[in-house]
């Protein structure tokens, strides 16, 4: 796909078939560049805590107070 950072770039095998340029060879050209419509991007592929890094640091800091927790009640019990 064009534009794809993720995929290798094509190789093409006209090299291998024609070594010199031919006499009634036509000069090919591009036009402008133009957005698909229908395009879909690729699907996010990062494991989910990568993609929600937020939760990670919510349960991370419940689990810091909850510790924190216990060894203060440890520490107020005779």
């Amino acid at each position: 796909l064009y534009g794809d950072k993720e995929l290798a770039p094509p190789v093409y095998d006209f090299a291998r078939f024609f070594h010199e340029p031919q006499a009634d060879t036509i000069q090919a050209s591009l036009g402008d560049e133009h957005l698909n419509a229908e395009f879909r991007g690729r699907p996010d592929t990062r494991p989910w805590s990568e993609r929600h890094p937020i939760v990670l640091w919510i349960a991370l800091g419940i689990a810091v107070i909850a510790v924190a927790g216990w060894a203060l009640k440890g520490f107020r019990e005779p």
